[in-house]
């Protein structure tokens, strides 16, 4: 598995930058797009893939989870932490695209749907 080089790290603190840079300007809307697709970044680049439009819907799945979930993180973050979620929006965007697939995984436990039955066997 290749090692995140110079190149990767420079990206990130560059899509940071963006993030921090464009948040007071469109809002926090823009911070929590900017940052989960930073997190999906990482976690593209630390996943073994065949090619780079394997990594495509990594990508997807982390800005549309992070778009949808950031807000009932921030706020369950807030009740723990008592910080602001205005503060805790950033750093969950991060979380949730870079653990888009555990995220997943949470909802369907949650929802009951059991990912490893295959269609047609019977309950236990």
């Amino acid at each position: 598995m290749a090692e995140p080089g110079t190149s990767t790290l420079s990206g990130a603190a560059l899509l940071a930058l963006v993030a921090a840079s464009v948040g007071p300007v469109l809002g926090e809307y823009a911070v929590v797009i900017v940052c989960s697709f930073l997190g999906a970044l990482v976690h593209v680049t630390t996943t073994p893939r065949s090619s780079r439009t394997a990594g495509a819907p990594i990508l997807l799945r982390g800005v549309v989870f992070g778009f949808a979930f950031t807000g009932l993180i921030a706020k369950g973050a807030t009740a723990v932490t008592g910080l602001p979620a205005t503060d805790l929006v950033a750093p969950a965007a991060v979380l949730i695209g870079y653990r888009v697939d555990w995220v997943i995984e949470v909802i369907k436990n949650r929802l009951g749907i059991n990912s490893s039955k295959t269609e047609g066997t019977p309950d236990a």
